[in-house]
């Protein structure tokens, strides 16, 4: 029991200074999280054009090489999504 009232007493004297101490090194963890989910977004987006284009690619040729003239993929999707 007494440990409990001195954990809790010295919470409390020596809340202060621990804030003072943790709170910028907790900010400059935050920060750089904030920065590296901005990459992480980045690095997405980019992987996601890339297989947005090898799929274009990828449908074109097969269009061209069974002698269809299918609509583009896009405008499949635009069409499912319209029913």
């Amino acid at each position: 029991m007494w440990n409990i009232a001195l954990g809790f007493v010295t919470g409390v004297l020596f809340a202060p200074q621990v804030k003072k101490v943790l709170r910028p090194a907790l900010k400059e963890v935050v920060k750089a999280g904030l920065v590296v989910g901005t990459q992480i977004q980045q690095i997405a987006s980019e992987v996601k054009e890339d297989l947005e284009d090898l799929t274009a690619e990828a449908s074109a040729e097969v269009r061209a090489r069974s002698g269809a003239v299918a609509p583009p993929l896009a405008a499949t999707e635009a069409g499912a999504a319209e029913n």
